[in-house]
């Protein structure tokens, strides 16, 4: 990361990603994508579309139950 000076604003930084930087984060995708295809090499596009819908279920769930308003009501 680097920081320069903002034109437009004196006491905001600007902040961005350095050479080297850049090149450690499209090391880690490129690793990350390698990974991706390696876990749902088997899969099919359908297969890979419902396990999504039920994570997404199961997420909204957990948030869901998490809130105040939630844990009061399942404590009655």
């Amino acid at each position: 990361m680097k920081s320069t000076q903002n034109p437009h604003h004196k006491q905001a930084h600007l902040v961005g990603v350095t050479v080297k930087g850049k090149h450690l984060y499209d090391d880690a995708i490129a690793i990350q994508t390698h990974w991706v295809n390696d876990l749902s090499k088997g899969l099919s596009p359908a297969d890979i579309e419902t396990a999504q819908d039920v994570i997404n279920v199961l997420k909204e769930r957990l948030l869901a139950a998490s809130t105040p308003d939630s844990v009061r009501t399942s404590e009655n």
